[in-house]
């Protein structure tokens, strides 16, 4: 099972919240999910809540759909490309508008905090 942590414990609380049923990073082949596959989400090292991978696409960037972008409960289409452009520019120097991104939805099935 996946550990891993957002980079702003907002996001997390719009997990726990239920808002939040999605996240987008930079496609690597090698880290595609399993539909079923079960995460622990982390904050400071110590779990927070586990979720369940439902669903994954691979995109350019610029084809991303507002249908899909509010499941991560952070705006509209707007909104989700301005955040992302900066956060992955902040994490890949050759980010563009090609770049492949990886969109995982997922359901939130334990919380421990």
């Amino acid at each position: 099972m996946k550990r891993w942590s957002f980079d702003d414990d907002a996001l997390l609380e719009l997990v726990i919240k239920g808002k939040k049923k999605a996240t987008a990073s930079v496609y690597e082949e090698k880290e595609v999910p399993q539909i079923g596959e079960e995460n622990i989400i982390t904050r400071n090292g110590i779990d927070a809540c586990k979720i369940r991978i439902t669903g994954y696409k691979v995109f350019k960037f610029k084809e991303a759909k507002e249908e899909d972008v509010v499941k991560e409960g952070e705006g509209n289409l707007e909104v989700w490309r301005k955040i992302h452009i900066d956060f992955f520019n902040k994490y890949h120097k050759d980010f563009n508008e090609d770049t492949l991104i990886l969109f995982e939805e997922f359901e939130l099935v334990e919380i421990y905090e």
